[in-house]
């Protein structure tokens, strides 16, 4: 027993090399299906709808004419073997791995599946990529047993995927592989920085909102990238890093701890859709994004129990301003004759070095004026107050 267990495991591909030749047949392009569930889709939902527009958003999304003129050219490399994953013999064989190798194959040999992509193939007529008829193929039994191979070469390795794309695929895992834990899976990526959890808390997030009508990502107004042009998906894993947003949102547990699929509380699900609102806007309810950057994340979650700012930027004033409101009338004062201190300094300084043209000079002269008569103005009204104070002690 022992022995043959060995065997099935030297049977394996090292997920880092080349797999062994007697791992890989040779499968026509007719049995062999690209794969509706890559994560690399994101949110698009209708990509995996049939073979046709899984094809056409390859090729629109992440382009294949690199791709189609070297396999035009030189025809299929042998020691390239597209992964795939077919469950049993009469189960249909699903590319995971060269979906874009695959889709320049099906483009060359005119597949019905590249009916969209006829000027694509072009002038490739009689080259050798397009008398393609079988290619090499690695075949698993699960997306299980694939694990090792695709998570050294997307999550951890040269061929990543961008965070949004991570958090699919390991969701996906989790879904499909029931005996398989979080804690396993980050070993078998080797995230040796434990960012899965979190990764994966912010697509449980985002999807429970969607899932509750809370947010509807082509609403956005604050682009992304990649699997997920809609928005920024690294915004959603930030912020709920911070304990104030978690506190907030009654979220249990902390970000780096195995999440739940509902990480939001029901009753807190309003204040999550506000955050989201605040973060990325809203097209439709005809909301500006509250934020500027990410880097105003944090204020963001500092703000988060301050019901005066939280107020103000429900009526749609900016995150910057919505906080500098709200602060007392002797903070601002001290702050803005700080600053105005600091300015002022900088224009003497100009105004000593020389420099300054006559007639320059001239054109400056009324706004020096009108910030002398500003300040003369703070400075009465202030030793106003003082005189005040001074009254009121004597009375008493």
């Amino acid at each position: 027993m022992g022995r043959k267990k060995d065997a099935k495991k030297d049977d394996q591909p090292a997920p880092d090399g080349p797999p062994s030749s007697r791992d890989v047949k040779d499968i026509t392009l007719k049995d062999l299906l690209l794969d509706g569930e890559n994560p690399r889709f994101g949110e698009d939902a209708t990509a995996g709808s049939n073979q046709i527009s899984i094809l056409d958003k390859i090729v629109k999304d992440y382009g294949i004419q690199d791709v189609l003129s070297s396999i035009a050219a030189n025809g299929y490399f042998p020691t390239e073997p597209l992964v795939a994953v077919q469950k049993s013999n009469s189960s249909p064989i699903v590319v995971v791995e060269g979906n874009r190798r695959l889709a320049a194959c099906l483009v060359l040999t005119n597949d019905p599946r590249a009916v969209n992509q006829k000027r694509l193939r072009g002038h490739f007529d009689d080259e050798p990529g397009t008398r393609i008829t079988t290619v090499p193929v690695l075949t698993f039994s699960s997306r299980r047993e694939i694990l090792p191979y695709l998570g050294v070469r997307h999550i951890a390795g040269s061929m990543t995927w961008d965070g949004y794309a991570k958090a699919k695929w390991i969701a996906q895992v989790l879904d499909e592989q029931e005996s398989l834990t979080l804690p396993e899976i980050t070993g078998m990526i080797g995230d040796l920085n434990n960012t899965a959890p979190r990764l994966l808390e912010g697509y449980y997030f985002v999807t429970q909102l969607i899932k509750e009508d809370r947010f509807q990502p082509s609403n956005s107004q604050v682009p992304g990238r990649g699997s997920n042009p809609n928005f920024p998906f690294s915004w959603i894993y930030t912020v709920l890093g911070y304990s104030k947003t978690r506190e907030w949102l009654g979220m249990e547990g902390t970000e780096r701890s195995a999440p739940s699929k509902d990480p939001v509380p029901k009753d807190k699900l309003e204040k999550a859709e506000r955050l989201v609102d605040h973060m990325f806007g809203n097209k439709i309810k005809q909301k500006r994004p509250s934020l500027s950057d990410s880097r105003e994340l944090i204020d963001l979650a500092r703000a988060l129990d301050r019901p005066q700012v939280m107020s103000l930027l429900d009526d749609g004033v900016p995150l910057r301003m919505a906080l500098d409101e709200s602060r007392s009338a002797e903070d601002r004062a001290e702050d803005g004759l700080t600053r105005a201190k600091r300015f002022l300094t900088q224009v003497q300084s100009a105004i000593d070095s020389g420099t300054i043209a006559r007639s320059k000079a001239r054109k400056l002269e009324p706004l020096a004026t009108e910030v002398r008569h500003r300040a003369s103005g703070i400075h009465k009204a202030l030793v106003g107050i003082m005189t005040a104070e001074d009254s009121d002690q004597d009375d008493t």
